[in-house]
């Protein structure tokens, strides 16, 4: 919306959302900088700013937070405005605007994983599949309990000792790959952590087939619709029993041609049900 845009009448109101850990990532802020901030979305149309809150600086309080303090410029930042929220109101109201305070209860902590053999995995009390969160807010490493829960997965029995016997890769499309057998490494590890290349021989189909499912990437944009043709690199004559595999490749540069989204990549069997395949 730009300031020529005509007015809608009175039931329309333009909002900003302020993610603010984000924006300390690329330099420190002054309330200078948070009253130029708020100036300019008032050029904009803007009348309400929501403004994701992630937490007290107090590590006391209940609703201690922590997000900045693992941003660049954050440290510097909270030295220079103090309590971002309360700077914000401050810079908010200065320019006749509305802000809010929005908690965001599927996003207060970091997405990375300390690997569970590594010491670091020790920093953290909230497991996941293969180690701890890096980081979340203290409030939620208090009160785990007021974490967003999902359905627990029913897994068959035996499925995490079941050797791996072929492993599947999918490409998005069915363009041409320069990888070849030669280029295929498989490192694994006990505790995700520390791989070691494994020295094992294995057969490679190569072949375009029908996609066996819709891949959606993290937007819910398609990706590859069910039944397109897809080129696949299929691993075959393998007995791991290794808890985490990697399948990776001998390139080092970053021209890829081998994509897809990362649930959409990779599918393994832990039974062979034909040999012809």
């Amino acid at each position: 919306m730009s300031p020529t845009t005509k007015d809608r009448g009175g039931s329309f109101l333009l909002s900003a959302t302020v993610d603010f850990p984000d924006d300390v990532r690329k330099g420190a802020y002054t309330h200078e900088g948070l009253d130029d901030m708020m100036a300019h979305l008032k050029r904009l149309g803007v009348r309400r700013v929501n403004w994701i809150y992630y937490g007290d600086l107090d590590q006391d309080s209940y609703w201690a937070g922590g997000a900045f303090y693992r941003n660049r410029y954050g440290p510097e930042t909270l030295d220079r405005i103090g309590e971002p929220l309360a700077a914000a109101v401050q810079a908010a109201h200065k320019n006749d605007l509305e802000i809010h305070g929005v908690v965001k209860p599927y996003d207060i902590g970091g997405s990375g994983t300390f690997p569970e053999g590594s010491a670091e995995s020790a920093n953290s009390v909230t497991q996941r599949i293969g180690g701890t969160v890096q980081f979340l807010v203290p409030f939620l490493e208090r009160y785990p309990h007021t974490l967003i829960q999902r359905r627990p997965y029913k897994a068959p029995p035996g499925l995490s000792t079941l050797p791996i016997k072929k492993i599947r890769l999918l490409k998005r499309d069915a363009s041409p790959t320069r990888i070849r057998k030669e280029n295929l490494q498989i490192w694994t590890s006990d505790s995700n952590y520390r791989y070691k290349r494994k020295s094992v021989d294995f057969t490679l189909k190569e072949a375009v087939e029908p996609a066996p499912k819709e891949v959606r990437d993290s937007y819910d944009a398609l990706v590859t619709y069910k039944g397109a043709p897809v080129r696949t690199l299929t691993l075959g004559g393998l007995d791991l029993t290794d808890r985490y595999v990697v399948i990776t490749t001998d390139f080092t540069d970053v021209t890829g041609d081998f994509t897809n989204t990362g649930l959409g990549r990779l599918t393994a069997w832990g039974r062979i049900r034909s040999p012809s395949w």
